[in-house]
């Protein structure tokens, strides 16, 4: 049980800080929570923090070749490909259940497993 109020603490105190956020890391705030619900409980922090940073990266580098501001649209674009990267990096299990006996099995390298 000490590990779970462990983690709610931890959650606490991130929200507490996500709160103080003004402007536009705000508004990437509020779009980036819409797609938490999308991946297991114990990564949406990590989730979040991947989104708003990907949208700083992209925003960055609009200003740098004088682009307009990120439009919603393609802030959801952004973490909707954030969603599918972290789902992408999950399908990637080193243990694969082997189709004749049913048993997991370690892949053998040039195996195709």
């Amino acid at each position: 049980m000490r590990q779970e109020e462990l983690y709610q603490e931890i959650k606490a105190l991130a929200e507490q800080s996500y709160n103080q956020l003004a402007g536009k890391w705000r508004d990437w705030l509020e779009v980036a929570r819409r797609f938490e619900h999308k991946v297991e409980a114990q990564d949406r922090l990590d989730l979040r923090h991947t989104i708003i940073l990907a949208f700083a990266d992209q925003q960055a580098r609009n200003e740098r070749l004088g682009k307009p501001d990120l439009s919603l649209y393609g802030m959801l674009r952004i973490a909707s490909h954030c969603v599918a990267d972290y789902w992408r990096e999950q399908a990637k299990h080193e243990v694969k259940v082997c189709i004749y006996s049913g048993l997991p099995t370690e892949p053998r390298a040039n195996s195709g497993l």
